[in-house]
């Protein structure tokens, strides 16, 4: 029915159209239509006396409430709402102040959550005459307690993300304020400082390290907090090496208000450095000590070679004496007999054998075999006995027949002599040729 009350209007209205308030039961009655809830006033019969307030509950007019049951009118019950909080309050006298719940019958009639306030009406003598029920509607409290559950359970998440993402280093890693208290710190954090995680947490981290470290991480602090950009150093607290990281955290006004702390111990890379550079000096050490015995070797190598060059020179002497002694030997001792044996009587093959036997002592007393074979090292045995017999003055067929081959493949040898000595497709004359290589 709207914003309904127990008082009738009565009176003349001002020149807006409305009623003066000229007496206490307009009052009450503004006083009704401005209650931000439901209000029901009955006696202990459950018979209303008064209702106001703004949640609509029945459409049934001013005189057909006052006087009836409460239960009647607004829940068309015969009998008192098993959920009602009136009958208690009459027969206790004590008030009863609660929200409902989603599950509440309330709520579910009203759509909508419910504050409930029930207080005993007594009269004159003290005696309870009946209840006043006053039900707000605390949507905006629920909805605030749902954000608030919300933010609660966001800044859980986010802690523990926070935790999670410390303790996921295996270094060092801290929040602390501009005076060295521990605001936040991973598991390595404190058990490099022999503490737990909850220990740590309020202690000052400079009573923790040496005075000398304390006074030293105290000035890179003071840069930070000076020039509000991030810093990093290095220094030893024991017998480890730790390479600090400092990142300032400003307020809205730009002011250091925290300091983000990050160590990594580098003890192993520090002494990996040092293990290297040690070994680096020890091997340009023993560069130097290696380019002298060198030197030393190079001057030794040097008179070697020295001695070498004079054995040789004497070994050169002795291969002159020697190759003049065969000459003489052979030009004394065979040829002359050689030659004497050519004037016997001899057949054409023994005239042939001897002509080649003289040719190869003649070899043998030249260098024109080795220098032949060496000087081209292209020619094949083959090539080089064809060369000799050609030098000789031997002609194609009697090449053949000496060697047991076949004029074509002799013609072949021959042509590839030439080739390989590159005078192929020239007029110069092979023997010619053969003849001038000493």
């Amino acid at each position: 029915m709207g914003k309904d009350s127990v008082l009738r209007n009565s009176g003349s209205k001002n020149e807006f159209g409305n009623r003066p308030l000229s007496s206490q039961d307009d009052i009450a009655q503004e006083i009704l239509k401005a209650i931000p809830a439901t209000l029901n006033v009955v006696d202990i019969h459950y018979n209303v006396l008064a209702f106001g307030g703004n949640i609509l509950r029945t459409s049934d007019g001013l005189d057909e409430i006052i006087g009836k049951k409460c239960h009647k009118v607004f829940q068309k019950r015969d009998k008192p709402c098993p959920w009602c909080k009136i009958g208690q309050v009459i027969k206790t006298g004590e008030v009863v102040n609660e929200m409902t719940t989603p599950d509440d019958p309330r709520e579910k009639l009203t759509q909508r959550p419910l504050s409930i306030y029930v207080c005993p009406l007594k009269g004159k003598d003290g005696h309870i005459i009946g209840a006043l029920e006053l039900a707000t509607d605390i949507s905006h409290i629920r909805k605030a307690g749902r954000d608030r559950k919300k933010a609660q359970e966001s800044l859980r998440i986010s802690e523990q993300r926070m935790r999670a993402l410390l303790n996921s280093s295996t270094e060092s890693a801290f929040l602390m304020n501009t005076g060295g208290i521990v605001l936040a710190s991973n598991k390595t954090t404190a058990q490099r400082l022999g503490k737990s995680v909850d220990e740590l947490i309020g202690t000052n981290i400079y009573d923790l390290v040496p005075k000398n470290i304390s006074k030293q991480r105290k000035k890179w602090v003071d840069e930070v907090l000076r020039s509000r950009k991030p810093l990093r150093f290095e220094d030893e607290p024991d017998d480890r090496v730790l390479d600090h990281s400092l990142y300032p955290i400003v307020d809205k006004r730009g002011r250091v208000i925290q300091l983000a702390v990050f160590a990594r111990d580098i003890t192993r890379q520090k002494r990996a450095e040092e293990s290297l550079k040690k070994a680096h000096e020890q091997l340009e050490r023993r560069v130097r000590e290696r380019t002298a015995e060198l030197a030393r070797s190079k001057e030794h190598l040097e008179e070697v070679n020295t001695a070498l060059r004079v054995l040789l020179k004497k070994r050169e002497e002795d291969k002159t004496d020697l190759e003049e002694k065969v000459l003489s030997n052979v030009k004394d001792l065979v040829l002359p007999y050689l030659e004497k044996f050519k004037n016997t009587s001899l057949d054409v093959n023994q005239k042939v054998y001897v002509g080649i036997l003289e040719s190869n002592l003649l070899d043998i007393i030249s260098p024109f075999s080795h220098r032949l074979s060496s000087k081209y090292l292209g020619l094949t045995p083959t090539q080089i006995q064809v060369a000799n017999l050609v030098k000789g003055g031997k002609a194609t067929k009697e090449i053949a027949q000496l060697m047991h081959l076949s004029p074509r493949t002799v013609e072949c040898h021959r042509e590839n002599i030439r080739k390989r000595l590159g005078i192929k497709n020239t007029k110069t004359n092979l023997r010619t040729y053969l003849s001038s290589i000493q």
